[in-house]
């Protein structure tokens, strides 16, 4: 126990995935995504070895989109995107492969429990902080601050990112 949260440990990478899978959370192609993602909602963009994220906008078919050049960039741009362009960029392009995932299987599934104490913040106040952010230049690092740390920012008040743990 820590601060009162049980810990939870997975074996494998898969063993985590598989504790938050579902039948609503499996990566679809983009017009099932386009129909079940609200404002608000973190979107998953399966790119092989290592997933994208970006946040859906309160326009519809966009999102706030974390652009950096490569692994290797210091600095990315926040820049709002159509759902359907982010989906097809990356080597899986041609799947379009997506999903909605908000991250509440991972909420308490860290050994560290990064997430255990976190609230989604309301949709307003998350969509606000990425707007705000909109055309800036942001620092970049692939096993850091992320896209998926961003994206956790602005979902929770607090960026986080699971995927470069496993890399």
């Amino acid at each position: 126990m820590f601060n009162g949260v049980k810990e939870w440990y997975y074996d494998t990478v898969t063993d985590v995935q598989n504790a938050i899978s579902s039948s609503e959370n499996q990566f679809v192609s983009y017009d099932k995504l386009l129909k079940k993602a609200n404002p608000g909602d973190l979107i998953e963009f399966c790119r092989g070895p290592y997933n994208h994220w970006a946040m859906m906008s309160e326009e519809n078919g966009k999102v706030y989109n974390i652009c950096a050049e490569s692994k290797e960039c210091t600095q990315a741009e926040i820049k709002l995107q159509t759902l359907k362009y982010v989906c097809e960029l990356g080597p899986t392009a041609d799947r379009q492969r997506a999903r909605v995932n908000n991250k509440e299987g991972f909420r308490g599934l860290l050994p560290n429990l990064m997430t255990a104490d976190l609230e989604p913040l309301p949709v307003e106040e998350s969509i606000e902080m990425a707007r705000e952010m909109l055309g800036t230049f942001v620092e970049y690092s692939f096993t850091g601050k992320n896209c998926e740390y961003y994206c956790t920012l602005w979902k929770f008040g607090r960026g986080y990112t699971d995927q470069a743990l496993r890399y």
